[in-house]
């Protein structure tokens, strides 16, 4: 979902090694850390429990939160491929080139 191990454990509060453990059913998830993980993805808790989820890769547009979905849109509506290509390059200097 774009997110590394590291990004995640900060985002809910864990080390990078618990995540790891998640990840690989060694350790078991509680119901707070599910949701909090849900939130850091952006995905609902019911993802998790889907058999889409299990079965194959989700599209990260499945899981955009509407202001997400709105941008997605309306760059998909832009003809001009330099225009396109002057909104992406905006888009790297805002969010200080690094991956989202």
């Amino acid at each position: 979902m774009g997110l590394t191990q590291d990004a995640l454990a900060d985002r809910i509060a864990v080390t990078c090694q618990q995540v790891q453990r998640y990840e690989y059913g060694k350790n078991k998830l509680n119901i707070e850390n599910l949701q909090l993980i849900a939130k850091a993805l952006a995905v609902p808790v019911s993802y998790f429990f889907t058999r889409h989820c299990m079965t194959e890769q989700v599209s990260k547009e499945d899981h955009l939160n509407p202001s997400e979905r709105k941008v997605v849109e309306m760059f998909r509506r832009i003809d001009n491929g330099e225009v396109k290509s002057t909104v992406v390059k905006l888009l790297k200097a805002a969010s200080g080139g690094k991956r989202a």
